[in-house]
């Protein structure tokens, strides 16, 4: 059960925290989030860089790519822990990653893209790890 079109982006100017990998450096998203209106307010360096200037910085955005690709298993449920927090609080967090089962529990909705174009957006609540491999790989594949 996926839209069939991506989401808008807002209406108001909304502040963005990006916590940077090389990935995110070689896109400049932090330059092409600041030409479509988003005001970049401060660049991380990595997921525990991130979490500190979100609780300094007060954004309403924070895009983490891969943010516990580093960490051990008790650090990554530590940081996890804190996501969950400054999500309640109203944080939205921006989580990119290819482990899909800390994508199940992380997140409220998932956006798979394949191909740097979108595919679905699921409620986190009823998605399986089959039906995200299903939108990731395409029709025809397993």
């Amino acid at each position: 059960m996926s839209e069939t079109t991506p989401p808008a982006a807002p209406s108001s100017t909304k502040r963005v925290l990006v916590a940077e990998d090389e990935a995110i450096i070689r896109l400049d998203l932090a330059e092409m989030l600041g030409e479509a209106g988003y005001d970049v307010i401060g660049q991380a360096g990595d997921g525990e860089q991130a979490v500190a200037m979100a609780l300094e910085l007060k954004p309403d955005i924070v895009i983490m790519d891969e943010p516990n690709s580093a960490l051990n298993a008790h650090e990554s449920e530590r940081l996890f822990e804190i996501l969950r927090r400054l999500r309640e609080r109203g944080l939205t967090i921006i989580y990119v990653s290819h482990r899909l089962e800390e994508v199940l529990h992380l997140a409220d909705r998932i956006t798979v893209l394949r191909d740097g174009k979108w595919i679905a957006t699921l409620p986190a609540g009823g998605a399986t790890v089959d039906e995200l491999f299903q939108n990731l790989l395409g029709d025809g594949q397993s």
